[in-house]
């Protein structure tokens, strides 16, 4: 959509089927700075009579944690890209990273790393990550879409990923798009 009809100076969108298309954006952002751009991007869908949604997740896996658990391992704790790992563990299992390496070689670095007392968020986010894609991805009817979506910036990646897979695996007919800062 972004380079063809339908973009900004375009006159409009050129339907790709003969149904209306639904469109889902999954907006990830930690930092709650996107909604505008997600916003903007739905009312100009349907302003071209494609319906869409926006859904953000991110609100969701709050809830997982407590608030400020959220705000240090997503904000706070940026640099050594914990959620990235969170989520990693969840697509790949174990294969390239376990605890003990990510706390050795990644959260112990003095420069890049996290401090003690808030690793505990890391691991706790990594229990609840399944349940989390469980109940984003089974709260949601993927059937009724066309195309999915996902903005990534950092620490959203992983998850998109994750989400992605399972909509690929039960829906195959639908169009998924990642895309972001990153």
């Amino acid at each position: 959509l972004m380079n063809g009809p339908g973009y900004p100076g375009s006159s409009r969108v050129v339907p790709m089927a003969e149904r209306p298309h639904h469109v889902l954006v999954v907006d990830d952002d930690p930092k709650f700075r996107a909604y505008t751009t997600q916003g903007l991007l739905q009312a100009g869908l349907r302003q071209q009579g494609i319906p869409a949604d926006t859904k953000y997740f991110n609100l969701t896996f709050e809830r997982f944690l407590s608030r400020e658990e959220y705000r240090r391992l997503a904000i706070t704790n940026m640099t050594p890209l914990a959620g990235e790992w969170v989520f990693s563990q969840v697509y790949f299992g174990e294969r390239f990273s376990t605890w003990q390496s990510f706390d050795e070689e990644v959260l112990d670095d003095p420069v890049w790393g996290m401090a003690a007392e808030d690793r505990g968020i890391v691991r706790r986010a990594r229990a609840v990550a399944p349940q989390f894609l469980r109940l984003a991805f089974e709260s949601n009817d993927w059937s009724r879409y066309d195309l999915v979506g996902f903005t990534s910036t950092f620490q959203q990646t992983m998850a998109s990923l994750c989400l992605a897979r399972m909509i690929r695996e039960r829906h195959p007919q639908i169009r998924i798009a990642l895309g972001g800062a990153n």
